[in-house]
């Protein structure tokens, strides 16, 4: 054992002063001739055996040493074997040479070596473990797992057969052997804080790797070795690190958090964990929180265009706009070739009711991405907002075109054929409007405010009847509490002849819905159907008053006047 602690240079001053001594004035020669007297080297030397023996090792060594250094390790290899011949207990020596020998897939030597040191030293588990790494190096599994359990058992602080075992059983998908192996290590008194680390890698290493087994395993045990760890001494800020991470993926925000924090003392210009503990308090739902922390990386690295941007998404779901589409530009001024970004200001700008300054933002997008269909699919959508209806359907249609070359990601969704369909349908190309709405339907069968837009569509028109109510029925069972879609219920029901379960939904209707003139006049038809014509003026009247520009609401009204008038 001596020899691996020593220096070269130590290792020949020990040999010099180990043959000084036994030579005592006769020194002994390789080929036992001597001095003065005849006889053994012992009795000319007065060295017992085990001297002799310790002598000859020094010598073995001190030449392999010389020869390796000189960069002929397969001569020092020949030297070391005869070491270990003499010294069959040095057994770092033999594990060192055990491992050259595996490296060059000498598995032969390698074993035989390795299996005869264990033997004189049956209670060395860091011999037993690199006889098992040898075994498990030749396809010898089984006969690695047995050395790797008893390196585990005479020293149950050894995390590298530990290691080893658990691949093995990982392998084997072997659940139970796995879930031992821990406990027994989780349960052990080791009091060294690198082993409860380990030991807490070791854990999430094997939910990383399986994570069909998360239910059968204690998952706190994680955070628990770490906390272990760290209560032993441990300032490794990896481990803390690690820790506060556990936390967070278990659920415990405030730990999580805490510790964040604690590492941020120590050293506070660290941008990753200033963005973990920012992903923490988004997963806590503490959004202003998160806003704070990232603000605070801003400062610090003024040019992380990637903290803008989820700046931007904070604050949108904030419902601030205004500092959401600050914050992308801010990104776009530091790296201005992020075409989502262009989506997101313009998608924040049209609902913030800011369509010049969206149409300013299209007109960048258009030169930096001139083939992006949803730039002319956004100004389809001012359009519409401006009631320009022909101009919103060409701009629809231009995106269409553009589209067939988008990637699969960024196809048209139902939502680009919703307003599509709607547009035909306001500039008055019903049978395009349909052929859209279905395309729309197709891509999301559950898309309710299509199944209402067709069903109410053909309703007003008195066409496909029947079609027009399973749809509006399919919107209402998507959306059950939706006034516009029970208004459009009873308003097909009305035009089926179905007018008591018209009344039911449009009376409905008029509670859900804030006061609106048409589905005032909704109901208003279905009581003049009904026999119930004071009523249905009360109801035209408000209708009226509501939208006084109504022509359909003023001829109802006047013609319902005009008859009453003839009754009395």
């Amino acid at each position: 054992m001596f020899f691996l602690k020593a220096s070269a240079r130590g290792r020949m001053v020990a040999l010099a002063v180990v043959l000084s001594v036994a030579a005592a004035g006769c020194a002994p020669t390789r080929t036992g001739v001597s001095g003065p007297a005849a006889g053994s080297v012992a009795e000319q030397t007065g060295l017992t055996p085990a001297d002799e023996h310790r002598a000859e090792a020094l010598a073995e060594y001190a030449t392999g040493v010389s020869q390796e250094l000189q960069g002929d390790l397969d001569a020092a290899v020949d030297h070391y074997q005869k070491v270990i011949e003499f010294d069959p207990h040095n057994t770092s020596l033999a594990i060192r040479l055990g491992r050259i020998y595996a490296t060059r897939r000498d598995f032969t030597n390698a074993v035989s070596l390795l299996e005869t040191t264990a033997k004189a030293n049956p209670n060395d588990s860091e011999l037993a473990y690199w006889l098992g790494s040898v075994y498990a190096g030749n396809n010898e599994a089984d006969k690695g797992t047995v050395e790797f359990r008893r390196a585990l058992k005479l020293d149950p602080a050894n995390l590298d057969a530990l290691g080893h075992l658990l691949d093995t059983f990982i392998q084997k998908d072997s659940l139970p052997d796995v879930v031992t192996l821990l406990d027994h290590a989780y349960h052990q008194k080791i009091d060294v804080s690198s082993y409860w680390a380990r030991l807490g890698d070791f854990y999430a290493a094997v939910l990383r790797q399986k994570p069909s087994w998360a239910q059968k395993m204690d998952r706190k045990r994680i955070q628990q070795c770490y906390e272990k760890s760290l209560a032993l001494g441990s300032d490794d800020v990896e481990i803390e690190l690690r820790l506060a991470d556990n936390y967070s993926d278990s659920g415990d925000y405030q730990k999580a958090a805490d510790g964040y924090s604690k590492l941020l003392a120590k050293n506070p210009d660290a941008p990753l964990i200033r963005q973990r503990q920012a992903a923490n308090y988004i997963r806590a739902d503490q959004k202003e929180k998160a806003i704070a922390v990232l603000e605070e990386i801003i400062k610090r690295e003024p040019l992380a265009n990637a903290i803008y941007n989820y700046l931007g998404e904070l604050y949108t779901e904030l419902g601030k706009p205004d500092k959401a589409i600050f914050n992308y530009q801010q990104s776009l001024v530091i790296k201005p070739n992020q075409r989502e970004n262009y989506a997101q200001i313009t998608s924040l700008q049209l609902d913030a009711s800011q369509p010049d300054q969206a149409l300013k933002t299209l007109v960048t997008w258009k030169e930096k991405y001139p083939t992006d269909f949803r730039v002319p699919y956004f100004t389809g959508l001012i359009h519409m907002d401006r009631k320009h209806y022909p101009e919103a359907v060409a701009s629809f249609t231009d995106a269409e075109s553009l589209a067939q070359d988008a990637p699969e990601e960024v196809k048209p969704s139902s939502q680009f054929y919703f307003s599509y369909g709607a547009a035909c349908e306001r500039a008055g190309d019903t049978n395009k409007a349909v052929t859209l709405f279905r395309k729309c339907l197709q891509i999301d069968p559950k898309d309710h405010t299509a199944c209402n837009y067709l069903g109410y569509m053909w309703a007003d028109q008195g066409v496909n009847l029947d079609e027009a109510l399973a749809l509006i029925q399919k919107a209402v069972k998507l959306s059950p509490d939706n006034g516009a879609y029970i208004d459009s219920l009873g308003w097909v029901l009305f035009k089926l002849g179905r007018n008591e379960e018209a009344l039911v939904q449009l009376r409905r209707a008029v509670e859900l819905v804030k006061p609106d003139a048409v589905v005032f006049g909704h109901l208003a038809d279905v009581l003049v159907k009904l026999g119930k014509p004071d009523e249905a003026l009360t109801l035209l009247r408000r209708a009226s008053e509501l939208e006084p520009d109504n022509k359909d609401i003023s001829q109802k009204l006047q013609k319902l006047k005009s008859n009453q008038s003839a009754v009395h």
